[in-house]
């Protein structure tokens, strides 16, 4: 590959016809190509540099929609502006984090909408109570509705391969957020390694669903396709959400051949997905579907390439990877059209520099899935506490090393000479490699001890998945510290909304169940209302470990203790028909989460869904709710009431 920064994929891309397809509904799509594209980012950023951003500047990208969000990157890109990626969202988890990315920056600008401007600053009054801040967020917000001048094509920026190209702040980040610092050969060196480990051409299209915000979606599924000037379709992660059917049937309709998903993405097709149902797909032209972002389950490769055989999809399109924004993307890879390779070891013996103990899959042993090789370009190594690399079938940290690895976190040297050390960057992984292939076992830092032994959180995660009682995703498991026992002890948190002597029969089952396979001894299960994730699905246990650690599940603690020391009889708290119908209904449009006493309007409910769900009641109840009652009765629970009233 010849070329050396980000500007020169786009202005090869410019010379084809390609582009990129925007979909926005089952029936609504748009396409712009790759040289309309670069002309819009040029106008865009002409806008920035006659109101004074200049190069090596920071700018916020705060936008939900892909398109906008695209145009926004790439006038950046090409002007040398350093693009700061952010998801949005409605929970104050995500205004936070901004509010910190914000002031740990340089001179930082934002490119923003109305909307999301005005729930930051909301946020900004009510948290921080700082009129500095409001008017600083203020003064440098530029939003999207206000851009009406078009007259001025910018000035294109020519950067260097050591320039930094864009910052990557991960989606989990807390505390203190950590921005990975990407140079533009960081990104192009990966993108060759990508396009060489997955035999990448110009006839390939792509799709993806992941946000922009995260590497798989924005390196992955957008830089590399432009690099080989390919076709590549985009569709939102929130409409993914809404409709995961749409992901297979555009894939059908645009005959793609890569796409991608973590586990959270599989678990959720498959639950709306139905058989029975007439679907004409053919997903044959697929030949690889990257799955990565968290630990990969193979029981559930092997589940959705079953559930789709039929349609087309060929049985070894399953392509497990392993990466992580510190590597720009990817680090290992395996062949591409290769069988789904695994292994099973005792998770008795996970202790760094022990060597594994391969067997036959029972109850004692943890099933994994092999990652393949490093992509060209990097390189990888597993090593002990004393940084000695290890032999094969050894655990140990994984650590990385190549052109497309960070130099560092920005503006934290203290972080990055913690993490980078003498060219080799530690991943946070515990791995081993077998027969040349890296294997991944967990997270160092969420390695429960206990007894001597090292448990894993996903391998307890996936145990409970196999149970009837729970749904597939709705479980999370971290290291709490129990101050009676001196010691650290696993707790299990559960997506459940019903009262807490429900959730009793529910407690016994997971402790039997776990006993059962493991031989733990849990005593701490606790109900909560979401299990939090980041936006690409990943379980954020911290969150969880935290909460327990201020208190917050002291009263939930002492009941269920107190009610299954005295063996109690469960009573069941009577929800009325019609409360459990309209949750069913906002559960179809909106999200599993959603709850009775949930706020519609908070949850970001748009007018178009708040319709959908209007004619589905209005089925069932004709005339009864008017548009204008949903804000009278904001939540289901109110206008369960509101419903049965009419009805006496």
């Amino acid at each position: 590959m010849t070329k050396l920064s980000l500007p020169d994929l786009l202005e090869a891309g410019a010379r084809s016809s390609n582009g990129i397809t925007y979909v926005v509904g089952e029936t609504k799509e748009s396409f712009i190509s790759y040289k309309d594209l670069k002309s819009r980012a040029l106008i865009l950023l002409g806008y920035f540099q006659k109101q004074g951003v200049s190069a090596n500047q920071e700018m916020l990208i705060l936008i939900n929609k892909n398109e906008h969000f695209i145009e926004a990157y790439w006038a950046c890109i090409l002007g040398g502006i350093i693009p700061v990626p952010l998801s949005t969202g409605i929970s104050d988890n995500h205004s936070q984090k901004i509010v910190r990315v914000f002031e740990k920056l340089r001179n930082p600008q934002i490119y923003t909408s109305k909307h999301e401007l005005s729930r930051l600053l909301d946020y900004v009054k009510n948290r921080t109570e700082s009129e500095h801040l409001v008017n600083r967020i203020t003064d440098k917000s530029f939003l999207i509705e206000e851009i009406t001048d078009s007259s001025e094509i910018g000035e294109p920026h020519h950067p260097g391969p050591d320039d930094l190209a864009f910052i990557q702040f991960s989606s989990g980040s807390t505390g203190e957020p950590k921005g990975v610092m990407l140079t533009h050969e960081n990104l192009i060196s990966n993108i060759q390694s990508i396009t060489e480990g997955s035999n990448f051409t110009s006839e390939d299209k792509t799709f993806g669903w992941m946000p922009l915000t995260h590497d798989l979606g924005l390196v992955g599924f957008h830089l590399v396709p432009l690099a080989s000037a390919a076709n590549q379709i985009l569709m939102p992660t929130e409409l993914f959400v809404r409709r995961p059917m749409l992901w297979m049937q555009k894939s059908s309709e645009h005959q793609v051949t890569i796409t991608c998903s973590p586990n959270f993405g599989y678990k959720h097709f498959l639950k709306y997905f139905n058989p029975d149902q007439h679907i004409d797909w053919n997903l044959s032209a697929v030949r690889l579907i990257l799955n990565g972002a968290e630990p990969i389950s193979a029981s559930l490769c092997e589940e959705f390439t079953d559930a789709l055989k039929s349609y087309g999809l060929p049985q070894n399109s399953m392509f497990p990877v392993y990466g992580l924004a510190e590597a720009s993307l990817a680090v290992s890879f395996p062949q591409p059209g290769a069988p789904l390779e695994t292994i099973s070891i005792d998770r008795s013996r996970l202790d760094i520099g022990q060597p594994v103990r391969i067997s036959e899959e029972d109850g004692n042993n943890m099933k994994l899935v092999k990652l393949g090789r490093p992509v060209p370009y990097c390189s990888y190594k597993i090593v002990d506490f004393h940084d000695n690399e290890l032999p094969e079938q050894t655990i140990g940290r994984l650590k990385i090393s190549g052109k497309n690895v960070t130099k560092g976190y920005y503006l934290d040297p203290e972080t990055t000479k913690e993490i980078i050390k003498d060219n080799w960057l530690d991943t946070g992984d515990l791995a081993f490699i077998h027969q040349g292939s890296l294997v991944l076992t967990g997270r160092s830092k969420d390695i429960i001890f206990l007894n001597g032994q090292n448990l894993y959180p996903h391998d307890l995660e996936q145990l409970l998945d196999q149970m009837d009682e729970l749904e597939i995703g709705k479980t999370a498991v971290t290291g709490v510290f129990d101050g009676q026992k001196m010691q650290e002890e696993p707790a299990v948190f559960v997506a459940f909304r019903g009262n807490l002597e429900e959730f009793v029969p529910l407690t016994k089952a997971i402790r039997g169940h776990l006993s059962a396979y493991t031989g733990l001894e849990v005593s701490k299960v606790f109900p909560v209302q979401t299990i939090p994730k980041t936006t690409s699905g990943k379980i954020q246990r911290f969150l969880l470990a935290d909460q327990y650690h201020n208190g917050a599940f002291n009263e939930v603690e002492a009941h269920l203790k107190s009610m299954l020391s005295n063996n109690s009889e469960t009573n069941v708290e009577n929800t009325s028909e019609i409360e459990i119908t309209l949750l069913d209904i906002c559960k179809e449009f909106l999200s599993d989460d959603i709850t009775a006493n949930d706020n519609l309007f908070e949850l970001g409910t748009s007018s178009l869904v708040l319709t959908q769900i209007h004619d589905r009641i209005d089925t069932l109840w004709p005339s009864k709710v008017e548009l204008t009652d949903y804000f009278d009765y904001p939540t289901v629970s109110e206008l369960a009431k509101y419903l049965e009233q009419d009805s006496d």
